[in-house]
Order: C-alpha cells, then structure tokens, then sequence
C-alpha cells in the first residue's frame, strides 16, 4: 500500500470509522491500517 500514493491518500478517510474484521488470532488487515494511520503504539 505505501507504495500506491493514491491508497495512502485516502487512507485518513479511514480515521475515526471503526474498523471490524474476522482476522482474530491471526494477523489482521485493519491493524495494519491502523499502523499506518496512527503509527505503531495503537495497533
């Protein structure tokens, strides 16, 4: 994704929506972009 500019561009429409998957216990999509929104600390 950081290395499609139009993606991260529209990745702050994610901010403050509630994300919901089905990921758990394996590694999840939405913590990702999580990370990528907010950084580390709140994934």
């Amino acid at each position: 994704m950081v290395d499609q500019p139009e993606l991260m561009q529209s990745l702050e429409e994610l901010r403050g929506k509630r994300l919901g998957c089905w990921c758990a216990p394996k590694a999840c999509h939405g913590d990702a972009l999580v990370e990528l929104l907010d950084g580390p600390s709140r994934a």
